[in-house]
């Protein structure tokens, strides 16, 4: 606590993704571009078609936002198919050497370019103009 500042997420907002993949509609991975945007989840709105997803979040600055947001999700891994024959298991033993796969050196990701659009903004801060009425 010696280092850090106060910080809030004052903003509501709405915001709509479009271009998402399939598999980025899940909860986790909108957790995570919200992360990248400086906000945090409320909740994702029932889709109005398969083309936008809507969320609703706290954001630290809606300015910060851009137009086009990287999403980042993990590459499926491929299925290997047992082999069908003891020729081909003995290849693949061989292939494999005495002790089996080695453990990956990387993480392979894909990045998609994705389409944020800000669709509403609720500011709960004091009013910066004086003489407005409170309505």
């Amino acid at each position: 606590m010696v280092r850090s500042q106060p910080g809030a997420l004052k903003y509501k907002s709405k915001l709509g993704f479009e271009g998402l993949p399939n598999q980025a509609w899940t909860t986790a991975s909108v957790k995570d571009v919200l992360k990248q945007l400086g906000g945090e989840l409320i909740e994702i709105l029932p889709p109005a078609s398969r083309r936008e997803l809507e969320v609703m979040a706290w954001l630290r600055d809606p300015s910060f936002v851009g137009k086009v947001v990287t999403v980042e999700i993990p590459e499926p891994k491929l299925t290997n198919k047992p082999p069908e024959s003891m020729d081909e298991y003995e290849a693949m033993q061989f292939e494999l050497g005495e002790y089996g796969p080695s453990s990956p050196r990387k993480k392979n990701s894909l990045l998609y370019p994705d389409i944020c659009h800000m669709k509403e903004v609720v500011d709960r801060g004091p009013l910066l103009v004086e003489g407005l009425p409170d309505e």
